[in-house]
């Protein structure tokens, strides 16, 4: 692995230091590495690029980091398709979320101060779809509407929609609230 730093900043062009890291050999899975050392021979934690069997030249980023004493990768950013993985190394979607053992959990927090003075800054997910229309939200006041506060709340804005609760088994509707504000419990079959 060689360590390169170009100075352009001298000759005029205003472009920045440049650190590049290169590694020589050419097959699938080398990559340059970042490693944090904290004593000789002790990687706490690494950044590598990581050339993927692909014909294209994509590289993946991967994050490691210690855990129980060995070094485990954490994140994986997937070069072929932008995919994020935290603790999986094959991200099957655009943001990918695993755990080996006991629950997967997802937080959103806000407002960490809980003052009580501004309830205003709450935690949610917005769907969109068409051009970056919200279309659909869940979460705590989505609306920013004062009556919402501290209450979870799903939410359909697009006018030909509703709220639809379904089966696994099929694609059998069982609740529907409508646009119309109008309820239809649906029969099991």
């Amino acid at each position: 692995i060689g360590v390169t730093v170009y100075d352009r900043s001298a000759s005029g062009s205003g472009t920045p230091d440049i650190l590049s890291l290169f590694r020589v050999a050419n097959n699938n899975g080398d990559g340059s590495a970042i490693s944090f050392v904290r004593s000789p021979g002790t990687t706490r934690a690494q950044i590598i690029a990581v050339k993927n069997e692909t014909a294209n030249n994509e590289t993946d980023l991967v994050f490691k980091t210690t855990k129980l004493g060995s070094l485990v990768e954490t994140l994986r950013i997937e070069g072929s398709t932008q995919n994020v993985g935290i603790g999986t190394d094959d991200p099957a979607t655009e943001l990918h979320l695993f755990a080996e053992t006991g629950d997967c959990v997802l937080t959103l927090e806000s407002d960490r101060g809980n003052d009580g003075s501004n309830e205003n800054d709450n935690p949610y997910i917005v769907f969109r779809q068409d051009g970056s229309v919200q279309n659909s939200a869940i979460g705590m006041n989505p609306n920013g509407i004062t009556g919402e506060s501290n209450s979870l709340v799903l939410v359909n804005g697009a006018g030909s929609g509703g709220i639809l609760f379904t089966s696994v088994q099929g694609p059998s509707i069982r609740f529907k609230i409508s646009f119309s504000a109008s309820f239809k419990a649906c029969s099991a079959t």
